[in-house]
């Protein structure tokens, strides 16, 4: 079995260790001044040496040869706290402490994602570690520093790990497959670069992967094995978005979901564009436009139904464009001067009526029309699960005694409204009105591109401020 890169090029003396000069420069100082503390604490994102630097150390100071990973030495002790994390185990290391080393100066102890001890197994830590024998050094390593106790962090010494540079990324991933003999495209390293986001171990282990698919490696391959959406893709939504044109937005979707893009590769890819331009940008208008579509975008992550959102978002940024005073307009009206106390108070009342309006045990006329009760099921929605409204406002409704029939003009949408989890929420709102249970059936209709439009807008449009900002990833999903 070959060993996996990130392993074979994994650093083994303090000068094979990319960006974090500030930190082995200070430890390669102290181990000469014979200046060493009983306690680190490594903390930074994964993938960028903490463990790495670890193990180095704990080599150094014993003099030990740093041969490779599978080389055992007594004298240092590796724990993972992510499933060593309970009392009893902490225990048992500390058991060991108050043994003398049998090889080295020093006993080493490395603990690795320590914030995840649980907090009596904090406590039974921290007694060593305030009275260590003169032999022991614990070395912490965290990606989560704010979730490890101050009592702690107080008795060690802290070093932060900062991400990789995208460059010395690249200038190191060139090198490996130079060695390796990987042939790749300049871009592709760059993608993989990016795709690391500053984690070293995550940019070569996508170069360990891709180098198994072909003799050359090109953007387009780390992009299927991503999944991630092709550079093509986001430069279409940038274009469309540009041009205000929900058309082609919507022909980009439908491209998006047929081929399973990953979402936040798109909003990532997107976040970068825009910010792009946002430096390039001189006018005030053009500046808040831009800052307000990057807002929405950070706010997708928290969507349970992520593809839907980013489209709602995108469909508003365009609508936004093209009429700009009008959610300036509902803006000021909630925040009116105190000399208008009249006018303010109108609204607040008019805002709680809205959300207080009574949609359960209503007593139920037998006798109701259907449309008032679809009427009243919408209104119902509208209010407790926006986005759910919003897509059937994009849709065409049918009823027939028992049966409603919705007809959808995405893909996407015929998906969502055909969970049994949200033919489920329809019933149910439908049932409280009426007293009857309905059969749900959802088709795809594609109607011609002006229709769509024109219905986008309209619905968008039609959003109250409270709706768009759920929409936009608040506490109201697709449920």
């Amino acid at each position: 079995m070959s060993e996996a890169l990130y392993r074979k090029y994994r650093s083994k003396t303090f000068s094979d260790v990319i960006g974090q000069d500030h930190i082995t420069r200070t430890l390669e100082r102290s181990i000469k001044n014979g200046k060493l503390s009983h306690a680190y604490l490594f903390s930074g994102p994964r993938g960028v040496g903490k463990t790495s630097v670890a193990r180095i150390l704990a080599h150094r100071i014993n003099n030990f040869e740093y041969l490779d990973d599978d080389t055992n030495y007594l004298d240092i002790i590796e724990l993972d706290a992510a499933s060593n994390r309970k009392i009893e185990d902490m225990k048992q290391l500390i058991d060991r402490v108050w043994l003398a080393p049998s090889d080295g100066k020093f006993k080493v102890f490395i603990i690795d994602e320590v914030h995840m001890l649980t907090r009596d197994a904090f406590n039974a830590l921290l007694k060593t570690l305030e009275e260590p024998p003169e032999y022991v050094v614990f070395i912490l390593a965290t990606t989560e520093a704010h979730k490890v106790p101050e009592t702690i962090v107080s008795r060690t010494q802290q070093f932060t790990f900062r991400p990789i540079t995208r460059q010395k990324i690249i200038d190191r991933l060139t090198m490996i497959a130079d060695t390796e003999k990987i042939k790749i495209d300049l871009k592709a390293i760059e993608f993989i670069a990016d795709y690391g986001e500053g984690s070293f171990r995550d940019s070569i282990s996508l170069l360990d992967q891709a180098s198994n698919i072909k003799n050359k490696i090109a953007l387009s391959d780390l992009e299927f094995i991503i999944g991630s959406a092709p550079r093509e893709i986001v430069n279409r939504i940038i274009e469309a978005r540009d041009a205000n044109s929900i058309i082609k937005m919507h022909e980009v979707f439908v491209e998006i979901n047929s081929n399973g893009y990953s979402v936040d590769s798109i909003v990532n890819q997107l976040i970068k564009i825009l910010k792009d331009k946002l430096i390039n940008k001189n006018t005030t208008a053009e500046n808040a436009d831009i800052i307000k579509t990057i807002n929405d975008l950070l706010s997708i992550s928290r969507s349970n139904d992520q593809l839907t959102s980013l489209e709602i978002a995108l469909y508003g940024s365009i609508i936004n464009k093209e009429n700009p005073d009008k959610p300036q307009k509902k803006l000021a009206e909630l925040s009116t001067t105190d000399t208008d106390a009249t006018k303010r108070s109108e609204i607040k009342k008019t805002k709680k009526t809205v959300i207080n309006k009574p949609t359960q045990d209503l007593s139920i006329d037998q006798n109701i029309e259907f449309p008032e009760v679809w009427s009243k099921m919408m209104d119902d929605l509208r209010i407790k699960h926006s986005t759910l409204y919003s897509i059937i406002k994009l849709s065409k409704m049918n009823y027939e005694d028992d049966r409603v029939i919705l007809s959808t003009k995405f893909p996407f949408h015929q998906k969502s409204l055909s969970e049994n989890k949200n033919k489920d929420i329809l019933n149910n709102s439908l049932n409280k009105f009426s007293g009857k249970n309905y059969k749900i059936e959802v088709v795809l209709n594609k109607d011609t591109p002006n229709e769509i439009e024109e219905e986008i807008k309209n619905t968008v449009a039609d959003l109250d401020i409270t709706s768009i900002s759920n929409i936009f990833g608040g506490a109201e999903m697709v449920e």
